[in-house]
């Protein structure tokens, strides 16, 4: 079942579990007035189920907003929300360190990420067009723009990226894959861990990126 699908299903759910609290208390009241007004009753009772069903939604969402935790329950194993950091090894055979925000909700998956040279010195920027994320087989793949500031150049790729996570109920903690850009013949290995659930400030993820890559 699909992050949003799950949610659905979920307020849905308490919608129809609210309702039925609500009617078994007030029945004996409604009951000699709904004999009188049998279509302003059932459009009082559609109007105040969609009205719970609604406030529901965006209490919901509210907490999707703010909550990790309610993320993680929501997105199940396919929950990738935070900074991931991360290196690979570049063309010349220099080492990049790689940081990424994963921002995800119930309307898709952001992927944007920078990497820098060894002496900390801004090298690229990228963002993502579009991701696909397959919890089943543990695998995402998305495409992309770089903008490469060390070459001047603007280049359009594709990564494929395998998820680790302890069990199959998780969320994945680590990745490893390869980032090709259309125009070049050679894939760039990458690996990453994930280090927040927060998007952390580029220059913080980055010293984090250094501390556990050395």
């Amino acid at each position: 079942m699909s992050p949003a699908a799950r949610l659905n299903a979920f307020v849905a759910s308490v919608t129809v579990t609210v309702m039925f609290i609500v009617i078994t208390r007030i029945v004996p009241v409604i009951v000699p007035l709904a004999s009188k007004w049998q279509v302003a009753s059932a459009v009082l009772a559609l109007l105040t189920s969609a009205g719970i069903y609604r406030l529901l939604a965006l209490g919901v969402h509210w907490l999707l907003n703010r909550s990790a935790l309610a993320r993680k329950l929501v997105f199940g194993p396919s929950y990738l929300h935070g900074t991931w950091v991360g290196y690979f090894i570049g063309h010349a055979g220099d080492k990049r360190y790689s940081i990424q925000h994963m921002e995800q909700d119930l309307d898709g998956t952001v992927i944007s990420g920078r990497s820098y040279t060894a002496t900390q010195a801004a090298h690229a920027n990228w963002t993502s067009d579009s991701v696909n994320i397959d919890a089943r087989r543990r695998r995402v793949t998305f495409t992309y723009v770089m903008n490469i500031g060390t070459r001047n150049v603007t280049v359009e790729g594709i990564t494929t990226i395998q998820l680790q996570r302890s069990a199959p109920h998780r969320s994945a903690d680590a990745l490893a894959g390869y980032a090709h850009d259309l125009n070049d013949l050679q894939r760039i290995h990458i690996q990453e861990i994930k280090v927040s659930d927060q998007l952390l400030a580029w220059d913080q993820a980055l010293q984090e990126a250094i501390r556990r890559f050395p």
